[in-house]
């Protein structure tokens, strides 16, 4: 089990699944979707929803405006012709619960 890091708020506890409130703020119900934790990741804790999906819980140690920064990569990307993935917003519009 990975140790804890004074002052970070990363505890080591390993999540197995992501709560039911995330899911849904995304309008994803958890009982009708295939998930697993990806295997790896030293900061983000991260899920493969439904083979169509990356959730992932970032560190507190990235600021949510990192989600911003994100975005206007990969739009930009997507409008140069490349296939790339793109970060979603939940249902209420933000990017993180």
């Amino acid at each position: 089990m990975p140790k804890e890091l004074p002052g970070s708020g990363y505890s080591g506890r390993m999540i197995e699944s992501p709560p039911a409130e995330v899911l849904a703020a995304w309008g994803l119900v958890p009982d009708a979707l295939s998930m697993v934790r990806a295997p790896g990741g030293l900061i983000q804790t991260t899920f493969l929803i439904a083979r169509r999906f990356v959730l992932q819980r970032m560190h507190e140690i990235f600021p949510a405006s990192v989600l911003e920064d994100i975005d206007a990569v990969t739009a930009h990307l997507a409008q140069k012709g490349l296939d790339t993935p793109r970060p979603v917003r939940t249902q209420a519009g933000p990017w993180v619960t």
